[in-house]
């Protein structure tokens, strides 16, 4: 047979099933224009004669009959069924395989004269496996379409398959046909192909083949990342294994750009998804794939899939990494290296949360890294302080993981340690400075700091010839040997000094880049001291962890962090949540001042810990020492403190020493006292007992009476509740007629009201007019201290009786408006506290004078006042008005004390500054929860719009209805109108 492949190539190019086949078998020329009456019976008896004279002989195919027939079959591929298809795939595959075995072995041999007749069966071969593996590509895309319509098709009656439509792998059959495919180019072509136009040709009937395959591959590939999210981390690691192992990096290239040029739709959350874990997978694997790539992956950063733009987030991260480890260093890298870090930063500002708490974790990891990048940590820590006011709690939560992260990982441990004291590296600092100035030249000396004008230059300078010197030997003076060893020396302490001066400016820029970093850190631990407070278990946890961090490095605001921790204590444990806090507070507090250094002995460690213990009290304020107390009966409890530190704090508050201070064993009693009140088995305070009632018969002038009192109140404690059946009969005749306990109330209350003060022989008969008369006539009576004695005695005495009360009200609100003394001012205030408790119906309409305190000159008053109100609103004695807008001012306090104070209880005032106003709305929207709640909220709100009387007032209305979610239109349309400034004439 006579084949022209060129011929044949035109045909199948242009339209295959025009190729001519004029010597097929007559069994296939009479059915060509009956494609369905191919069956299988018939293709089987054209193909088995060709199949076994191929396997006899690959010349076979040679025969015209034999590959017309072929081409014929191959024309109606469509209508093949698979295993005939499958078997002329495998008829072409394994022809091919032994001609090129046969090919090789006559190369070898020099059989030169057989090269032409090979070259023909060669192209014969590889012509009609391009058709078949085209013809299988056909075959394998139209399945899923058949396989959709069948699904359709759900609900009736199954169809039972046909025989030519069974289930079919090819994948097998077109890896062995590429390995042939690969044998055959192996062979030493230019001894068969004479020309490059020929083996160009034949070499194209295997890229062809394999170009379609590829571009099956890649499409397959982007919609099984699209619809398939478990193939995403084996995508992308067939992805690696195909461009590291095998070369061939294009095909992630070309998947890469379709990826960064398509548009996801917003409401598909599939595939992005999807998409994503491939590229991040792929970027950990082969970074260098993606970053070729990243240019046209950036623009995803714009799409509204926000599982996308955290993709991008992390996978600059992973290339971050990547090329800090790259030992090749120029230009190129480092503009790379700072673009990624842009993106990241960029980031931080993301409209959704996830994306910005994935830049902060992208920063974690890019942390530990061992090039530290100073420039971009000091950036990342400012970024990381601005995001602990980010609205999100998880965003807040990592914001302060970061920042743990950044200290622990500093890169400010090559000099003088690690620590990150704020005094000692400012310390540092004025020594360079001042050992800078010591080394640099007075500002007097000549030719120095002088700016010399180039421009100002004698004329005639240059209009003359410069005149060279004559260096004759002679006229040159000659120098000494001291002379000589004078410039050397001096030229070496010359270069001394500027190699000096050098090492003291890179020294003093370390220093300034540390103290910029304990700056961010300083401002960072106000914030998460805020943080404390959150509602959120895990920010309130991380929150703790981080004041641990940064103690362990000595940050000096970490101890005022730590201690506001104690307040924690106070959680309510009936949730997972409060159990959590507690135990991780007190997991926080064992490692601080629980825990000594292994080194220690156990005499030393329990010294180390009463210290500690000891020194938590100094400089503690009521509500904190109360805070620790319960933290530490909680640990005593649990078992973190040994009998042993125990000992040791009885013995620095029984040893006076002067090596001992008053503030040490002061803060021992405080610490013993917390400990003794919980429950123990200890039979050791019969001993303690002992010596107190020693103590006592030594000190007291009536020991007896002393402990006859003592033991009084013992046995009413432990006899408290009476057994049963030991009433006597009398009682049980009382319980008939009634319990007489309501007329001892009674009793008890008009001995109070009335005869305390006004019986003929009570003793206080006499004070009670005394003090109120010395409170009424202050200028009579001027004494500062006699004022202050008074005032809290009358105050006393107005608690006892509300007759004495309501006469003397009016006089103890005077003295607390009036009164010069902040002390006299706090005292009337707690005890208008008292007294609303004792007579509500006279104090509650004179609440306005106790609110009026909040605005007090005083810090002390203030937040005396502050503390008093929130007692009694909470305690409900009294009824919330329009003065709770008061305490919402307090907000904005200076004293953190009191705007801390002032967060439980809160309302608006117009007086406030716009921005705090907002500060305060917004604080007290985050409690309404409900919607039913919003939407009254806002109708009541909206409904004030028509009352605003200028555009503050207005804004502020619509500030507040922006942060309810009322979806009221009418609503929406009067806020959208604005506001509107009516005139009338007068």
């Amino acid at each position: 047979m006579d084949f022209d492949i060129n011929e044949s190539l035109k045909y199948y190019l242009s339209d295959p099933s025009s190729a001519p086949t004029p010597e097929a078998d007559p069994e296939l020329l009479d059915r060509e224009n009956d494609p369905e009456s191919l069956t299988s019976p018939v293709i089987n008896g054209v193909l088995n004669p060709i199949v076994d004279a191929v396997a006899e002989n690959p010349e076979g195919l040679g025969r015209s009959s034999f590959f017309d027939s072929l081409q014929f079959l191959l024309k109606l591929s469509s209508q093949l069924p698979t295993k005939a298809l499958s078997k002329i795939l495998d008829l072409v595959i394994s022809g091919l395989a032994v001609e090129a075995d046969i090919i090789h072995h006559d190369m070898e041999s020099d059989e030169s004269d057989t090269v032409q007749h090979h070259k023909q069966l060669l192209e014969m071969y590889a012509f009609l496996l391009q058709w078949t593996l085209s013809a299988v590509e056909t075959k394998l895309a139209e399945k899923p379409a058949i396989a959709a319509h069948v699904r359709r098709g759900a609900g009736k009656s199954k169809p039972r398959p046909a025989p030519n439509d069974e289930r079919w792998d090819s994948s097998i059959q077109i890896q062995t046909a590429m390995e042939v495919m690969c044998k055959v180019l192996k062979l030493k072509l230019g001894k068969i192909f004479m020309t490059t136009s020929d083996r160009d040709t034949f070499v194209n009937l295997f890229t062809r083949t394999i170009y379609l395959i590829l571009e099956r591959a890649q499409t397959s590939i982007v919609q099984s990342l699209t619809y398939f999210e478990h193939l995403s981390e084996p995508m992308a690691e067939f992805l690696h294994i195909l461009a590291e192992q095998y070369d061939y990096p294009q095909l992630s290239d070309e998947i890469l750009r379709e990826i960064g040029n398509k548009e996801f739709n917003s409401n598909d959350s599939k595939g992005p998804k999807s998409v994503s874990a491939f590229i991040i997978r792929l970027s950990e694997l082969a970074p260098r794939l993606i970053i070729k790539q990243m240019t046209l992956l950036a623009k995803q950063l714009d799409s509204e899939a926000y599982t996308l733009r955290c993709a991008v987030i992390e996978v600059c991260g992973n290339l971050i990494s990547d090329l800090s480890k790259q030992e090749e260093r120029n230009e190129n890298h480092t503009t790379q290296i700072n673009s990624f870090f842009e993106v990241l930063e960029e980031r931080f500002l993301d409209v959704n949360p996830y994306c910005r708490c994935r830049a902060i974790q992208v920063y974690m990891k890019l942390a530990e890294l061992d090039q530290k990048f100073p420039k971009r940590r000091q950036t990342a820590a400012e970024l990381a302080t601005r995001s602990l006011e980010d609205k999100s709690s998880n965003v807040r939560r990592n914001a302060i993981k970061l920042l743990g992260k950044l200290v622990s990982t500093h890169p400010f441990s090559v000099m003088h340690g690690g620590q990150l004291s704020y005094k000692e590296w400012d310390a540092r600092l004025q020594a360079v400075d001042a050992e800078l100035n010591s080394l640099r030249p007075p500002p007097e000396t000549p030719g120095l700091g002088e700016d010399v004008d180039a421009t100002n230059i004698d004329s005639e300078l240059l209009d003359d010839v410069t005149q060279m010197p004559d260096d004759s030997p002679s006229k040159a003076p000659r120098m000494t040997e001291e002379q000589k060893q004078q410039a050397m020396r001096k030229a070496a302490e010359e270069a001394a000094t500027s190699e000096l001066l050098t090492r003291l400016q890179l020294t003093r820029k370390y220093y300034l880049e540390a103290i910029r970093f304990i700056e961010v850190l300083h401002h960072a631990s106000h914030i998460v001291s805020q943080l404390l407070s959150s509602r959120n278990k895990n920010e309130v946890i991380e929150a703790m962890d981080f004041f641990v961090i940064i103690d362990a490095y000595k940050v000096e605001t970490a101890r005022a962090g730590i201690r506001r921790m104690l307040r924690l204590i106070w959680t309510k444990g009936n949730s997972d949540e409060g159990k959590g806090v507690q135990s991780h507070l007190i997991d926080c507090y064992k490692g601080l001042f629980f825990e000594a250094p292994d080194s220690f002995s156990s005499n030393d460690a329990a010294n180390y810990i009463a210290r500690n213990m000891i020194s938590l009290t100094f400089g503690a304020t009521p509500a904190e020492l109360t805070s620790l107390e319960q933290l530490l009966s909680t640990m005593m409890k649990i078992g973190h403190i040994s009998d042993v530190v125990i000992a040791k704090l009885w013995q620095v508050y029984s040893v006076q020493k002067k090596e001992i201070s008053k503030t040490q064993r002061r803060g021992a009693i405080i610490v013993l006292a917390a400990i003794i009140e919980i429950d123990s088995d200890s039979k050791e305070w019969y001993g303690v007992a002992e010596h107190a009632i020693g103590a006592i018969y030594s000190l007291a002038k009536h020991p007896d009476a002393l402990c006859s009192e003592i033991l009084r109140r013992k046995t009413s404690t432990n006899q408290a509740f009476p057994k049963k059946h030991e009433a006597s009969e009398d009682d049980e005749l009382d319980l008939i007629g009634g319990t007489t306990e309501d007329d001892f109330t009674e009793a008890m209350a008009h001995i109070r009201e009335r005869e305390l003060l006004f019986g003929p022989t009570s003793l206080l008969t006499n004070f009670g007019p005394l003090v109120a008369e010395i409170c009424a006539n202050n200028n009579t009576y001027p004494d500062r201290n006699l004022q202050a004695a008074a005032t809290l005695c009358m105050a006393k005495l107005m608690c006892v009786s509300g007759e004495y009360c309501e006469k003397n009200l009016p006089l103890l609100i005077t003295i607390m408006e009036r009164s010069e003394d902040p002390i006299v001012r706090s005292n009337a205030v707690i005890a208008l506290g008292d007294m609303a408790v004792c007579f509500n119906h006279l104090i509650d309409e004179n609440t306005d004078f106790l609110y009026r305190r909040l605005n007090d000159s005083d810090v002390s008053v203030k937040r005396t006042c502050l503390m008093t109100l929130t007692f009694l609103i909470l305690a409900g004695q009294v009824k919330v008005k329009g003065q709770l807008g008061e305490m919402a001012k307090c907000l904005e306090d200076d004293d953190k004390r009191i705007a801390d104070l002032a967060r439980i209880l809160l309302s608006t005032e117009k007086s406030l500054e716009e921005d705090a106003l907002r500060r305060i709305i917004k604080f007290l929207a985050g409690f309404v929860e409900k919607d039913k709640h919003a939407k009254q909220l806002a109708e009541k709100l909206a409904a004030r719009l028509a009352r605003c009387n200028n555009e503050r007032q207005w804004n502020d209305i619509t500030y507040a209805l922006s942060l309810l979610a009322h979806k009221n239109e009418e609503i929406i349309k009067t806020v959208t109108a604005g506001f509107r400034v009516v005139k009338t004439n007068a």
